[in-house]
């Protein structure tokens, strides 16, 4: 019984990794700064471009052609509804506007800027984040 129980565990252990294996990772890394002076709240977002792009295209059935000279016109639009779709941030219980300021490429990385207006005391602070 115990030679059965290694050899089924051995086998479950295999599969296990074998699904890790095969399966890709996609990774996106968002940092968000709140700045007294400026009252305001700095998210920088740093995906990387062939993901946004598999997404952007599986969403909108078009390749948007992101960073190159055939970038799609309304890709930039795309992005930002992406990551409206994908970030949500709550302040004192209320839902806040993120507002989009600028993209640029580092190497096969998307780095996408946007921030927050405070006008108020932060009380309570809610993150929802799926990039």
């Amino acid at each position: 019984m115990k030679k059965s129980f290694k050899i089924g565990l051995l086998i479950f252990c295999f599969a296990l990794f074998s699904a890790f294996a095969m399966h890709k990772f996609y990774v996106s890394v968002t940092q968000i700064d709140y700045v007294p002076n400026k009252k305001r709240i700095e998210i920088t977002s740093r995906i990387f471009i062939d993901d946004l792009e598999k997404a952007l295209t599986k969403k909108y059935k078009k390749k948007p052609n992101l960073t190159s000279t055939n970038e799609l016109p309304e890709a930039e639009e795309w992005i930002k509804s992406y990551l409206k779709e994908k970030i949500k941030i709550t302040i004192n219980k209320k839902p806040q506007i993120i507002d989009y300021l600028a993209k640029e490429v580092e190497g096969d990385v998307l780095i996408v800027y946007t921030k927050i207006a405070i006008s108020k005391k932060i009380n309570t602070f809610e993150i929802y984040n799926s990039l």
